[in-house]
């Protein structure tokens, strides 16, 4: 079973230089959500909520459990926890490593910068 929880900061921190290593940016204002398979802790990411709209940052899958859909699986609760905060939009900035993942999710892709990263927003509809 797979599973989206919030966490403390401190449950992350020892993660940070290898998530940073792959562009991972960090800010002490976020909420940070865990990510479980079967209780095994393989992945997180945060949100910055701001008003009406909030930054989806952070993401990281743990190596070992990359290539596997597990992104595909529990990014949509991360996104649906937020949305059940009152969210309209859900903004992003992806890595050529996720942008696949949240086209096929149904991210808009909002503009692509020269170095690579592309800002995506998914919209709360109900």
């Amino acid at each position: 079973m797979i599973e989206c929880k919030e966490i403390l900061w401190d449950s992350i921190k020892h993660y940070q230089k290898p998530a940073e290593k792959d562009g991972i940016l960090f800010s002490s204002n976020s909420d940070y959500y865990g990510f479980y398979i079967d209780g095994e802790f393989f992945g997180f990411g945060a949100v910055l909520y701001k008003g009406q709209d909030a930054t989806s940052k952070s993401d990281w899958i743990f190596p070992e459990y990359r290539r596997k859909g597990l992104y595909l699986k529990v990014y949509p609760m991360k996104k649906q926890m937020a949305f059940d905060r009152g969210i309209r939009y859900l903004h992003g900035h992806c890595t050529e490593m996720s942008i696949g993942a949240h086209v096929q999710m149904g991210a808009d892709v909002i503009k692509v910068y020269k170095n690579g990263i592309t800002k995506i927003r998914y919209e709360n509809l109900s």
